[in-house]
């Protein structure tokens, strides 16, 4: 059962999960960029170049989905394939990275929501910006734990009931189609 304080929080997460939604909608039409491609952008101005299958972790999206967003970023643009060069990597790996362009749209996207943020965040102290932010980062990673260990826990249960049936039943996996969540840069 869910302590009353366990439900008001997970009322004010998905509060403040609708009302980033508002902002990653506005965001994008104010920016004519599809609200998943801004995430893309983000992450990769923020960890530089990728390989599809670590887009596809870090947006927690299925392989699929991360390929179909780093092509329109391609398409548009924003973005460009490339293959690893360091020295003992797999040169046949395809990597992703923002071109010129993708570099020069994700700053002016910065200093949008920075404005925005700016704006929004005005009357609050460094201070307690820097608590909330503590506070939401907490509450994120516990909640990433809870859900990778359950993730886990099904994965481990689909497997022993593979080993003790026939046919073996696939474990489930992420819906093709779901969209990450915007994460401000």
């Amino acid at each position: 059962m869910i302590s009353e304080p366990s439900r008001v929080l997970i009322d004010a997460i998905s509060r403040l999960s609708r009302i980033q939604r508002e902002i990653g909608e506005r965001m994008s039409r104010e920016l004519d960029c599809p609200r998943a491609a801004l995430g893309l952008l983000w992450l990769l101005e923020k960890r530089g170049e990728l390989t599809i299958g670590d887009i596809a972790t870090h947006l927690r999206v299925d392989l699929s989905v991360a390929s179909r967003q780093t092509s329109a970023l391609v398409d548009a643009g924003y973005a460009e394939r490339t293959r690893q060069s360091a020295p003992g990597t797999d040169h046949r790996v395809r990597t992703v990275r923002l071109s010129d362009a993708g570099l020069t749209f994700t700053a002016q996207t910065r200093v949008r929501l920075d404005a925005l943020l700016s704006e929004v965040f005005g009357d609050w102290s460094p201070a307690e910006i820097q608590a909330a932010a503590t506070h939401i980062n907490r509450v994120a990673e516990t909640i990433g734990h809870a859900t990778l260990d359950h993730a886990g826990t099904e994965q481990a249960g689909t497997e022993q009931a593979a080993v003790e049936r026939t046919p073996v039943e696939p474990a489930p996996r992420a819906r093709p189609g779901a969209e990450p969540v915007l994460v401000a840069p």
